[in-house]
């Protein structure tokens, strides 16, 4: 992929799109890093809610859009971030969402009232609820926080141009292979985090809500798709 805005050791900015096993992720490149050289913005967890990057600064990571932190930095920089079979991130969130209410509140609220009715969550037209169901990881790369008409194509030239890494979340160790042997990291142990248990019978999606999930990420799953034949090639082209 082309880079730009770049030099040797830049300012590293994670692009953690929710559910894309970038909690796991998280966990390894902290530990590539002394604790004052990490800017963590989660802002719905109180994280982040200024940007206030200090000279120690090296790495950036949270749950934000493409561009919303590289506009504001004067010195070079570089993303990573990791794409998710979009039908299986949807169900995820919504799973994560019901354990871990906490992760959004108004969101979890109004599913409560709803008793969990997977139908209603990916139905309503509400903005919060689309960002979450609707073509999310084309929107976070493409840098629009509207879910309103996400740009493939914009989203396409940003992880080709700005990104070092594009990662699969089902191919995590060549993808976290890919990204040690890019930026020089050490080995170190990493767990699953967030990971949720199997679902009972019941709860599991008919295959007419898998379908009506692909139909609404139709996007993403080519944004997938594109990234997952990228990493495959730049793995081909290791050996």
């Amino acid at each position: 992929m082309e880079q730009d805005g770049r030099e040797a050791d830049p300012i590293l900015i994670v692009m953690h799109i929710p559910k894309t096993a970038g909690s796991t992720m998280r966990t390894f490149i902290l530990d590539q890093y002394e604790p004052g050289q990490v800017y963590r913005s989660y802002r719905e967890y109180g994280y982040g809610k200024q940007d206030r990057f200090t000279v120690q600064t090296r790495c950036i990571i949270g749950h934000e859009p493409f561009g919303t932190h590289h506009l504001k930095l004067t010195k070079p920089y570089t993303y990573v971030t990791m794409l998710r079979d979009p039908v299986e991130r949807v169900l995820s969130e919504f799973y994560y969402l019901k354990r871990w209410p906490r992760h959004d509140l108004y969101i979890s609220a109004e599913l409560e009232k709803r008793n969990w009715d997977l139908d209603y969550y990916l139905g309503s037209t509400d903005e919060r609820f689309l960002n979450r169901t609707f073509n999310t990881q084309t929107r976070y790369a493409a840098g629009q926080r509207s879910p309103e008409s996400p740009d493939l194509e914009q989203a396409k030239a940003n992880l080709s141009r700005y990104f070092s890494v594009v990662g699969i979340t089902d191919m995590f160790d060549d993808s976290l292979s890919m990204m040690k042997r890019q930026f020089g990291w050490s080995d170190a142990p990493y767990r699953k985090r967030n990971v949720a248990p199997d679902q009972p019978e019941m709860e599991r999606p008919s295959e007419e809500q898998i379908a009506r999930i692909a139909a609404m990420n139709e996007l993403d799953i080519q944004l997938y798709e594109w990234g997952k034949a990228n990493i495959l090639s730049r793995l081909q082209e290791r050996l």
